[in-house]
């Protein structure tokens, strides 16, 4: 008897990462599929028929839950939203609701209606889960820490989803990460010894995005994917030959360590299989505070320096950034400015600092009493789950300056423009998007395929022109051609995605302003 399983993946609400204006002019529902739930399907018993519902793509009904037999949820901290939402809905329908993830490992003593959690890696804990629902005693949490050989790890089940959906696909390489960061929760999730795949392994996962059909992106979502250096180069050498023997169909991006910019040797690597992007946490530019908070690799080194060298390969540095540590000084907010502008960093990911469930940092927190709610798990969100030091005030005003300023159009344009002059004159930037996404095994179907790029292009260009900012985008345009006209693909590339970040920024802070003057009128 075959046991039907419903795999359904949460809301993601809007954020940098997940490019909502962006995706609404490429025609594309979300920017990635849920890679963890394609993996614990491939990991079912063949009896079982899995079904995924992605949230950020399609909406789920009541008979979707109906005409399962059990129903599987994983989120990350903040989707629990959508994911509370979900288990209501199957209580309704009287659905037994199986939890995991990041979100239910963290948190589940105070999550609710959920009737079994498998929590840390599938690998060891969902077989347990299985051999007890089958033989009808299945328990109400499954947790175990051990760390399983990702070596072993079956392909994801690509067939479960529709690729056409997203703007990427995403694949997995390395769990763990030996760097000690105290507020993040990598090391108390995954360990602190990085476990790899084989190099073959990953091929094989690419083969199969390219056997179905896929051509375009693919973002790697270790959290620190040069960690293993001697593994990660003798993987890069794969890539660079499959890649040459397929007529490079993919472009990669991923999250590294920013000490990957003194290694030479791997950045060399990282151009050559194609690696357009790396998303590094710098968190801040202030000396002090990446050693209070024990960020180790980024303490020794010229960040900016770092940075540019990185760009030097024709790669593009996203960073992630933190405000409300302890030892902020008073003027970091206009020291993180500089910095993200100085360094030509068009995405800069900037959030308050909070306190994640179970990480060191939490636990530091908690002891002196200044853990004051649940973390939102959202970078955008001005509420933080601590108190700082510096005022709530000061601090969400800074914070609303830093965003602000950051995504004001012509600063973001300037750091695009100045990247763009950091680039070596073999950057794959130049005619990017023909190269990345030229489909078709013959000639005519390439050039028509570019062709229709090329359109895409123009009419993201049309539409980006005439709004609030049209000066600023046909100013960046004129320098753009000016300096080289083969990068036109690229910047209306970037004209798009600004859209998504100015929009957001906008819409935000305009939101956080309204509720103010609403609760300004109340008192």
């Amino acid at each position: 008897m075959r046991t039907r399983v419903l795999l359904i993946y949460p809301k993601i609400p809007a954020t940098y990462w997940n490019l909502e204006y962006t995706l609404k002019f490429l025609y594309y529902k979300s920017v990635m599929p849920p890679l963890g739930l394609l993996t614990i399907a491939a990991m079912l018993p063949s009896n079982y028929e899995p079904r995924i519902i992605d949230l950020n793509t399609t909406d789920v009904s009541s008979q979707d839950i109906e005409e399962a037999d059990i129903v599987f949820i994983s989120a990350m901290i903040i989707q629990k939203d959508s994911f509370h939402q979900i288990v209501q809905l199957c209580r309704k329908n009287q659905k037994t609701v199986v939890a995991g993830g990041p979100y239910a490992t963290s948190c589940y003593k105070e999550i609710k209606d959920v009737d079994h959690f498998v929590l840390h890696e599938g690998e060891v804990t969902l077989p347990q889960f299985i051999r007890d629902y089958e033989n009808g005693c299945p328990q109400k949490v499954y947790g175990d820490e051990n760390k399983p050989d990702v070596t072993k790890t079956p392909l994801p089940r690509f067939d479960l989803i529709d690729v056409d959906q997203y703007l990427v696909m995403s694949l997995q390489f390395s769990r763990g990460c030996p760097n000690d960061c105290e507020f993040c929760d990598i090391r108390d999730l995954f360990g602190n010894k990085t476990r790899t795949k084989q190099a073959q392994q990953f091929i094989r996962e690419m083969e199969c995005l390219f056997n179905i059909g896929f051509k375009g992106f693919i973002f790697v979502v270790d959290d620190n994917f040069t960690a293993a250096r001697k593994n990660v180069k003798e993987l890069l050498k794969q890539i660079i030959k499959w890649q040459k023997e397929h007529n490079y169909p993919f472009s990669f991006f991923t999250q590294a360590s920013l000490d990957v910019a003194s290694d030479d040797e791997l950045l060399d690597l990282l151009k050559e299989a194609r690696f357009h992007e790396l998303f590094i946490g710098i968190e801040t530019p202030h000396a002090e505070t990446l050693l209070q908070v024990r960020k180790k690799n980024n303490i020794h080194i010229d960040l900016y320096e770092a940075v540019q060298n990185i760009q030097s390969r024709g790669i593009e540095v996203m960073g992630g950034f933190i405000l409300g540590f302890d030892t902020d000084p008073d003027d970091i907010f206009d020291s993180m400015i500089n910095f993200i502008q100085q360094a030509a960093i068009p995405q800069a990911m900037i959030g308050l600092l909070n306190a994640v469930p179970n990480s060191t940092f939490y636990k530091r927190m908690e002891k002196d009493g200044r853990i004051s709610g649940e973390s939102s798990g959202d970078n955008l969100s001005f509420e933080s789950n601590l108190i700082s030091v510096m005022p709530k005030e000061k601090l969400i005003d800074g914070f609303k300056h830093v965003i602000f300023e950051i995504y004001k159009p012509e600063n973001y344009f300037q750091r695009v423009l100045t990247l763009i002059k950091r680039f070596p004159k073999d950057s794959v930037y130049r005619d990017y998007l023909a190269r990345s996404h030229a489909t078709g095994s013959g000639k005519t179907k390439s050039f028509i395929k570019n062709l229709n790029i090329r359109l895409l292009n123009l009419r993201i260009v049309y539409k980006a022109i005439f709004n609030d900012y049209t000066f600023d985008v046909v100013k960046f345009l004129m320098e753009i051609l000016r300096y080289d006209y083969k990068y036109f693909n690229y910047a209306a590339y970037m004209i798009i995605r600004g859209y998504h970040f100015i929009k957001l920024t906008e819409t935000i802070v305009a939101s956080e302003s309204a509720m103010n003057e609403q609760g300004e009128k109340k008192q």
